[in-house]
This record gives C-alpha cells, sequence and structure tokens, in this order.
C-alpha cells in the first residue's frame, strides 16, 4: 500500500498531460485491453451543452474539465471506466448534483458537517460540489470549485455519501486524470486491468 501511495504521489508530482494526448493515450490502452470501455465513451459534448451546464449549475467550470468533455461526455454501459468509478456525463453530472443540493435542503442535513482534508469547507455538501464520477452507491469524486483556505478551485475531492470523510484526491482534475492515464498498466505489468485510481 505504501507502495502504491508513493508511486501516485510521484505520479501527481509530474506535469499534467495536454487533455487530447490524455484521452488519446487511454483510448489506445482501451482499444487494446477494454475495448467494451472504450465503445462506452461518450460522444463529445458540444460547447452549447457545456454553457448550458455552466448555466444550470450558475457555476463557471475549468476549462480542463470542460476541454475532457469536449472529447468524451462521460460514458454509458454497465462497465466504469475508472477503477469502481463511472464517468458522468453533463446530464449525470446535473442530475446527481441536484440530488445533493435537494437532500442538503432538507431539515435533517441541517447539522451536518464534513471531516475535511485541509482546503475542503467543512460541508457535507456544497452547491460548488460537482459530482463527475459515480460508484453506483451515491458516492463521488467532484470538482471543488469552492475550496476552503489553502485549497485550489477545481481541486479533485471525494465526497462520501455515508461517511463524513471529505478527502483531497489532486490540484486539479486535468492533474487526476493524467496520473490516472500514466498508472495503467503496461506489458510489464503482471496484472492486467485498470489501475485503481479512484481515491
Amino acid at each position: 500500500l505504501a507502495a502504491e501511495q508513493a508511486r501516485r504521489a510521484e505520479l501527481a508530482a509530474l506535469p499534467p498531460l495536454p487533455m487530447a494526448q490524455a484521452w488519446a493515450q487511454l483510448e489506445a490502452w482501451l482499444k487494446q485491453e477494454e475495448p467494451a470501455l472504450l465503445r462506452s465513451l461518450g460522444k463529445p459534448a458540444s460547447p452549447e451543452a457545456l454553457a448550458e451546464l455552466e448555466a444550470k449549475l450558475k457555476l463557471s467550470l475549468p476549462d480542463d474539465f470542460k476541454a475532457a468533455l469536449s472529447v468524451h461526455d462521460g460514458q454509458k454501459g454497465e462497465e466504469p471506466l475508472f477503477e469502481g468509478e463511472f464517468f458522468l456525463s453533463a446530464k449525470g453530472m446535473l442530475s446527481q448534483w441536484r440530488t445533493w443540493t435537494k437532500l442538503m435542503k432538507s431539515p435533517d442535513m441541517a447539522e451536518c458537517s464534513g471531516a475535511p482534508d485541509e482546503g475542503i469547507r467543512p460541508d457535507w455538501f456544497h452547491p460548488a460540489w460537482i459530482p463527475f464520477t459515480h460508484d453506483g452507491m451515491g458516492n463521488h469524486l467532484c470538482l471543488d470549485l469552492a475550496p476552503a483556505e489553502g485549497g485550489q478551485v477545481g481541486q479533485v475531492i471525494r465526497v462520501w455519501h455515508d461517511e463524513d470523510e471529505r478527502q483531497l484526491i489532486a490540484p486539479s482534475f486535468a492533474v487526476w486524470f493524467s496520473s490516472f492515464v500514466r498508472s495503467l498498466p503496461n506489458e510489464d505489468d503482471a496484472a492486467p486491468g485498470a489501475a485503481e485510481h479512484a481515491g
């Protein structure tokens, strides 16, 4: 476990790949190793669809994230793209975000708070946290567009539906996605399959 954590830290310290290059490398790997997952990837999100998403969220999405959706707008199918994590489309993100924001208006949630890593608000959920993955059990990786002091706008955080931990995963989507792509097994690795990177 320590070796894996050290490897992730090493990958996260590298400059992020250009988004088109990162997707191209992932597509090439999927074509060879997981063709069904490659077929599950969505078509590019149009500028109009991205503008509509931002308007409904009343937030501006980071450029690196919009660049990612401009290549593939999430995925469909029954197998998750990221280890245990489905990549949400723009519509899927909005749906999950609305579920969470509606939940937080319930009186039962008024006293709920999170136990965050440094740089993350101590909230259970915040309207500026945008889910972009889900694991089918109510847990997400989110873009954090309203970080606490010491955080970065656009950082990737882990949000659990039944635990108060709010974990910092990466300083940006580009860093997170590039680290995932770089961590994929190559021919020299003993075991095939997607690298564990969901956080």
